[in-house]
């Protein structure tokens, strides 16, 4: 495994002013949030007097967040280890010079069993504080009229009912950590290393996901969260007797501009048909691979093969011959997830429970 690396970050004190907000129509998905300000030049500055630091030294990052009635201390630390070593990002099969130091994790300085996890991009941070009273997470809007807002809100403002989105995804990932039996996988033994549980992947971001962050800093932010996040739920799991999986990124391929000529450039392709054109291509080079979209299936978030034993799908199968399509080869250890519903951008939260489901799915946990 990657240990994280860290450099010299300076101390950042920051106070937030905050304004509490019933759920409204520009965030449908939240009962309430609080918005809150802070010096965003101060932030901006320290960060990148951190990014040219040599040393190693393990200083930490202070960001004093106040909100729900309570003073978040954040010390934090600079962090890639949902990254391998040798992670590149390609685009248009060019691979793009990028440093990812704007992300963090850390913990709460009067919580010991804490967990912070985010990222400072142009002064703004946002993230999640998991607490012994449940996950704050920490957004940031911009505007068309060029204004920015950030808010803080807790995981139970989420309103799942205004989405229509059954919690059995949710329950789902709980059996999965306590009644680990019941949902192990069944790989055959020549795929399953008791001393190996990284699971490497390769993420692909087409142009509709890039298009809704803007640039390539604000989707590979999005994308540590995503990963972090899983990897908190399958440090968890137990399938039978293999513990702490954890996934790392090898390859991110990220469609910056539309692409006339590709078969998935069409914003109206269904799921299935999607998840057909992704699994086209050859992904021997790593564990799994998964396709990263902003489309509207009304109310389908996600579509993985299942895994199997042998090489007829699901976690480390081959590209080759598919058996109910002749003539044709494909890759079975893939899945898509959308980060949308009706319309609505989907709050980080249930993008992580449905990323992990499907990654579920792929290791052999079976459709329900």
């Amino acid at each position: 495994m990657l240990s994280a690396h860290y450099a010299v970050v300076f101390l950042i004190s920051l106070r937030l002013c905050l304004l509490g907000c019933n759920g409204d129509k520009i965030r449908p998905f939240l009962t309430y949030y609080e918005t809150v300000s802070y010096n965003r030049d101060q932030l901006f500055k320290d960060h990148q007097r951190s990014k040219r630091a040599t040393n190693q030294v393990q200083s930490t990052v202070q960001i004093e967040i106040f909100g729900y009635n309570r003073n978040f201390e954040l010390m934090l630390r600079r962090d890639r280890s949902v990254f391998t070593d040798d992670f590149k990002v390609m685009s248009d099969d060019t691979s793009i010079p990028i440093d990812i130091s704007f992300v963090y994790s850390g913990i709460l300085k009067d919580e010991g069993e804490s967990f912070c996890h985010g990222s400072v991009i142009d002064g703004y941070f946002h993230g999640s504080i998991q607490t012994r009273n449940g996950t704050f997470y920490i957004e940031y809007e911009k505007h068309d009229n060029g204004t920015v807002e950030s808010y803080i809100y807790h995981e139970k403002d989420i309103d799942v009912k205004s989405f229509e989105l059954s919690l059995k995804k949710y329950e789902f990932l709980e059996r999965m950590k306590w009644n680990s039996k019941e949902e192990s996988v069944t790989r055959t033994k020549r795929s399953v290393d008791m001393s190996r549980t990284t699971c490497l992947m390769q993420l692909k971001a087409d142009y509709l996901f890039f298009k809704r962050f803007r640039n390539l800093q604000e989707a590979i932010s999005q994308i540590a969260g995503y990963m972090r996040s899983v990897n908190a739920i399958y440090d968890q799991v137990n399938f039978n007797g293999i513990k702490h999986i954890n996934f790392k990124v090898k390859v991110l391929n990220i469609i910056q501009e539309k692409q006339p000529d590709n078969a998935m450039n069409s914003a109206y392709i269904g799921p299935e048909k999607l998840l057909m054109l992704h699994s086209s291509y050859n992904y021997n080079n790593v564990c799994l691979s998964y396709l990263l979209t902003n489309r509207d299936y009304n109310g389908v978030l996600g579509v993985a093969w299942t895994g199997k034993e042998g090489n007829n799908g699901g976690i480390c199968s081959m590209f080759s011959k598919l058996k109910d399509a002749p003539g044709t080869e494909g890759s079975l250890n893939t899945g898509i997830v959308t980060i949308q519903k009706y319309g609505q951008y989907l709050p980080p939260r249930l993008i992580h429970i449905t990323l992990a489901h499907e990654i579920g799915h792929s290791l052999g946990s079976p459709v329900r």
